[in-house]
């Protein structure tokens, strides 16, 4: 056990024994004592190797927790519609602005649907921003600044 942070991993056991580690109010307190024993950890390689030993938490688990406490905190009124909806819906709706996800979260319908129907609604309904992509005279303009870069470099060094 990595020193210091054996606390954290006896907070999160009684967390999963509290919360039952399938609700919401356990992946937000999790996450919050996975950012503390962050922040007691220093070092983020020291971090997880903490998360291997103690808890034996998945690195991705870990961090989908995070994700979501530090979303259920900024929208304190999303907690309670999100309350009714799996961990993955809930993982599907952090994805988009506030308001949409409230918007689904209250549709009943959707609170039927499984859970990859409901991931493949939301990708439809809210499809991702395309990228543009970027113009020729800016990546010619990029391109001279960095051979001039290069070239001055260059001279500096022989």
């Amino acid at each position: 056990m990595i020193n210091g942070l054996g606390a954290y991993t006896r907070k999160l056991e009684a967390c999963r024994h509290r919360w039952n580690g399938r609700t919401l109010d356990y992946v937000v307190e999790s996450g919050l004592i996975l950012l503390k024993a962050r922040q007691a950890a220093g070092a983020r390689g020291r971090w997880l190797d903490w998360l291997e030993t103690g808890p034996g938490m998945d690195r991705s688990t870990a961090w989908r927790h995070v994700r979501i406490s530090k979303y259920v905190m900024s929208n304190v009124a999303l907690k309670h519609h999100l309350k009714k909806l799996s961990i993955s819906k809930v993982c599907t709706l952090i994805r988009l602005k506030p308001h949409r996800a409230l918007q689904l979260a209250r549709d009943s319908q959707l609170q039927k649907m499984s859970d990859i129907q409901f991931r493949r609604f939301v990708q439809r309904a809210f499809p991702p921003r395309i990228v543009r992509r970027p113009r020729t005279s800016n990546l010619m303009r990029s391109l001279l600044t960095a051979v001039g870069r290069v070239s001055k470099a260059v001279h500096e060094w022989e």
